[in-house]
């Protein structure tokens, strides 16, 4: 009777020891997918748009408008009488000049949205940030971005 016995203790033993094994596989596979470290790529925005001649133009095209705009306000401040007419026309001025440029951004937004993910895609990374937050290691996506801007607003004209 003494080895019946035995048998069902070694059955727990046996079903302990799987259920231990079986939770160590598991988590070194959980673990092992956490902490899989994400590909990080940087892209200096400002380098992009200093080289981007289709952007640039559109910017001082922008600048040239808000200079007459400047001029239309000045002399439409002078005949203006009382605070309230002189604030209305400076929200008139102020909302034309954010809706042109919203208007003017808008395609350059998309064109440079387009090439990010392209890079971002071609170089298989989880996430591109500036390169003020990247302290070591990443991927430099700014020359493949400045190139990929260029040819798309290339084709878009």
């Amino acid at each position: 009777m003494g080895i019946l016995k035995q048998r069902p203790i070694q059955a727990v033993i046996a079903a302990v020891v799987g259920l231990v094994v079986l939770t160590s596989l598991l988590t070194g596979i959980l673990v092992a997918r956490a902490s899989k470290p994400s590909k990080v790529g940087y892209l200096r925005i400002q380098a992009v748009l200093n080289n981007w001649p289709s952007f640039i133009d559109a910017n001082e095209e922008f600048n040239e408008y808000a200079k007459q705009l400047q001029t239309d306000y000045k002399e439409r401040l002078e005949e203006a009488s009382g605070d309230k007419e002189k604030e209305a026309l400076l929200k008139e001025i102020q909302d034309k000049m954010q809706k042109t440029n919203d208007e003017m951004v808008a395609p350059f937004d998309a064109i440079l949205e387009k090439a990010i993910e392209e890079a971002k895609a071609h170089y298989g990374l989880d996430v591109i940030l500036s390169p003020d937050y990247v302290i070591t290691g990443g991927v430099d996506v700014t020359e493949m971005v400045t190139s990929l801007v260029n040819e798309y607003s290339e084709a878009a004209n």
